[in-house]
């Protein structure tokens, strides 16, 4: 090859790595803003099992010592979230080609579910406020 066609080649193949690494670059911030989704996913869930815990906790130690106490709790809106959460990541887990661009492609999805986990977080504190504060009254009733 003469200097002039190696230039050209060079150049063509020069070009083709530049659109790799752009794309390499873009495919790792894909996949680092994927990560930071799941993470806030994850944690947003697990904050909800937590409290879930101990709601479940509390109320079983209250027994049927809790006397007529009525709390006002619907489970139909945490379960409704928690199998949307559940068909979002299965449908990820299937596909795990890109995962980070299904992440991507899916935020708005997670952003609803981690801001409907916060609503069904601060439903249960409110629960488990008013358990502790009606509690002490139930509890010297029965005891």
């Amino acid at each position: 090859m003469d200097p002039s066609s190696i230039t050209t080649s060079a150049t063509a193949i020069l070009a083709i790595c530049l659109q790799a690494v752009h794309l390499i670059q873009r495919t790792i911030e894909t996949v680092k803003n994927a990560r930071k989704l799941l993470v806030k996913l994850l944690s947003q869930t697990e904050r909800l099992r937590l409290i879930l815990e101990q709601l479940r906790s509390l109320t079983k130690q209250l027994g049927t010592r809790a006397g007529g106490l009525v709390l006002s709790y619907n489970d139909s809106g945490p379960k409704t979230t928690i199998n949307n959460l559940n068909t979002l990541v299965r449908s990820i887990a299937e596909k795990t080609n890109f995962v980070g661009l299904q992440m991507l492609l899916n935020k708005s999805k997670v952003d609803t579910l981690v801001e409907k986990m916060k609503m069904h977080e601060e439903e249960v504190v409110t629960v488990l406020l008013s358990i502790a504060r009606l509690v002490p009254e139930q509890f010297l009733r029965y005891m």
